[in-house]
């Protein structure tokens, strides 16, 4: 670009970054038309990533502006015709962050594209990402770490929650993008364009103009009328949430945003040959002239917000006792009212759910059974207790553990009265229509003999393995796929014939070894808990590693027993040791620690057990050479993050 076109024109630069379906070309275009209306140059290009939720899907648009005018009208067009637009947005150099969703705001955030000079308009929305989905155990990124990224790197920031301003407002989701249009209006000097073209540009494009123009205007006034919060004020709401995070100064990735990995865009980190408008340069970038920091945020106030309401415990009976067969429902009705006159009442709500689940996967002698199990976690609870922390986490993975899936479990919920019905109400069938279901089946040889009786399977197992016969079919991995089709008579009866191996369940071989599984789960829970409660919390939490149904619940098994054998007992020994030589650690600290993390690890991966186990042996081997508790916990993060 020339002196003169340099010394005249001035470029905005508005990166958004999206989910495939948000409408984020909408967005886009109601910006390209403001600035065309408004007698502006703009160019957009859209930097697609996967479709949906598999990666985000990324838009760049420039406006060019004349600072000055000539009086010259084709004079001033000409000279903006020659401004030359970037292909890419550069680090550093845009003006306009909008996030459509929190964790794309993050990724934008990583690749360093926010600055001093930058306003940042996003919602707080959240559509979980894959390896946010995958870990058994809590593996949602922390929002808070994006929001106070936004707020440390950025001039000016504003996070809106986007769905409860809808709500409020009589407005469906979809008014999202008008929303946060609205609201990036507001916010001074961030683009050049009058709030009045951004109204005419929803006009013009014609997409439902009078609820995203009502959107434009709720976001808009939000922006003008809403609490401004500092920096400051965010951490101080927020300090047990914001505890530890390391931040970072402008334009450095943060370290933190582990999950923001693979953003499509990280690959224009690398290019430092180019200046913001596309141009090479041979020699150094000069860093741009800073504006006077804006350092205002406009957000939604993050609070940890009041607990919903919990069911009240006669209505919650009422409704799951509605839902078991008639034959259950007297018998659930006075096993229920011992819950409520026995059972403490922090633990009333879980165990009524529970036993209604147990109940209705096999019989109320078998939800009898649960609770006789839940008593002896009970007896472990402190005097002064009033949540029952152990007992609640106990307590649901049990009932989790005891209802799980087989052959016979998946046969019933196939023809579960409604769920023809609720397949036609969700694939929009009309009356007089024909509908057809078709399930895909495909039973391993385990899954297939483990609804037969234990004495049977037994002997004939042991008899595979002398022979050879049980490794051959191991290796060749029998399967037997079907194909049965509900909404037959064929079809309907296939499922029908597994629900009839119910009464025998308790007899079978896949139930004999489930619960050996339990008794292992209960016997753990229960002597780390007689030595220290909070141990015997993450021992009950660790029992949710065991599910799913196949490969991968033969695989968390095997994962479980190395867990137990090779991470929690050999910590758990040496600290038994060590805390008798007294410090003001509490005892089993780092045992605790590892262990939390262990489980993170395990949680996140296929390997995540052999990261676990590498993570304990590191801690052993360090204590082993003369580090404190108090160091060693000072560490073991650090060296959980290098796994």
């Amino acid at each position: 670009m020339n002196t003169q076109i340099k010394s005249r024109v001035s470029i905005k630069s508005i990166l958004l970054g999206a989910i495939g379906g948000q409408g984020g070309n909408v967005l886009i275009e109601w910006l390209f038309l403001a600035a065309e209306l408004d007698g502006r140059r703009a160019q957009a290009l859209s930097l697609p990533g996967l479709s949906q939720r598999g990666g985000g899907t990324n838009f760049y648009l420039e406006i060019a502006s004349l600072e000055n005018s000539t009086g010259d009208k084709q004079a001033d067009a000409e000279l903006l015709e020659k401004v030359i637009f970037a292909q890419f947005p550069f680090p550093g150099r845009v003006d306009v962050l909008l996030g459509q969703e929190l964790v794309e705001l993050g990724r934008m955030l990583q690749g360093g594209f926010a600055s001093r000079q930058t306003a940042v308009v996003a919602s707080s929305q959240r559509i979980f990402t894959i390896d946010e989905k995958m870990p058994a155990f809590d593996g949602v990124f922390p929002s808070e770490k994006i929001i106070e990224a936004a707020a440390t790197l950025a001039g000016s920031v504003s996070i809106i929650d986007t769905l409860e301003l809808a709500t409020q407002n009589g407005l469906g989701e979809l008014a999202t993008n008008a929303m946060l249009l609205g609201a990036l209006s507001a916010i001074p000097d961030a683009l050049p364009m009058p709030a009045e073209r951004y109204r005419e540009a929803i006009q013009e494009f014609g997409l439902v103009p009078e609820m995203n123009l009502k959107a434009f205007e709720v976001g808009r006034k939000y922006q003008i009328d809403d609490l401004r919060l500092t920096l400051e004020d965010v951490r101080l709401n927020n300090a047990e949430k914001f505890d530890n995070l390391h931040l970072t100064t402008n334009q450095t990735p943060l370290k933190d945003l582990h999950i923001l990995a693979d953003n499509s865009l990280n690959q224009n980190s690398k290019l430092k040959t180019q200046n913001s408008n596309g141009a090479a340069d041979s020699g150094s970038i000069p860093e741009p002239e800073q504006k006077k920091a804006r350092r205002q945020i406009s957000l939604t106030p993050i609070t940890k917000g009041e607990k919903k309401p919990t069911l009240n415990i006669d209505k919650l009976i009422e409704a799951k006792a509605e839902a078991l067969p008639k034959i259950m429902q007297k018998g659930f009705w006075q096993l229920a009212g011992e819950v409520q006159a026995e059972w403490p009442s922090a633990l009333q709500n879980v165990l009524i759910e529970a036993i209604y689940q147990v109940s209705d996967y096999q019989n109320l002698a078998y939800a009898r059974r649960y609770l006789k199990q839940i008593k002896q976690v009970l007896e472990l609870e402190p005097a002064n207790q009033s949540e029952y922390k152990l007992t609640q986490t106990y307590a649901k993975t049990l009932a989790m553990r005891m209802t799980y899936e087989d052959a016979v479990r998946v046969a019933s919920l196939k023809i579960k009265p409604g769920r023809l019905e609720r397949i036609r109400r969700d694939m929009g069938v009309k009356p007089g229509q024909v509908l057809e279901v078709t399930d895909y089946l495909k039973p391993d040889a385990a899954e297939i003999y483990g609804i037969m009786p234990y004495f049977l399977v037994e002997p004939m197992l042991l008899l595979g393995k002398v022979t050879g016969l049980g490794y051959v079919l191991g290796r060749q991995h029998f399967t037997w796929q079907q194909y049965p089709k509900i909404t037959t008579l064929g079809g309907f009866m296939t499922f029908k014939f597994l629900t009839w191996w119910q009464p025998l369940r308790l007899s079978s071989y896949r139930f004999c070894q489930e619960w050996k599984l339990i008794e292992n789960y209960t016997e753990q829970t229960l002597r780390y808990a007689r030595q220290d409660y909070n141990l015997g919390v993450l021992v009950a939490e660790s029992g949710r590693l065991v599910k799913g149904y196949g490969d991968t619940r033969r695989k968390m098994i095997k994962t479980i027993a190395r867990f137990y054998n090779d991470v929690l007992a050999p910590l758990y020994k040496w600290e038994d040791r060590a805390k008798a030589k007294g410090d003001e650690i509490a005892p089993f600290a780092v045992t605790h620690k590892t262990t939390q993390l262990a489980l993170q690890l395990i949680g996140r991966s296929d390997d995540g057990i052999d990261k676990a186990e590498t993570l304990a042996k590191r801690v052993l081997t360090e204590a082993k050479n003369g580090q404190t508790r108090s160091q060693l916990i000072a560490q073991i993060e650090n060296w959980a993050r290098d796994k």
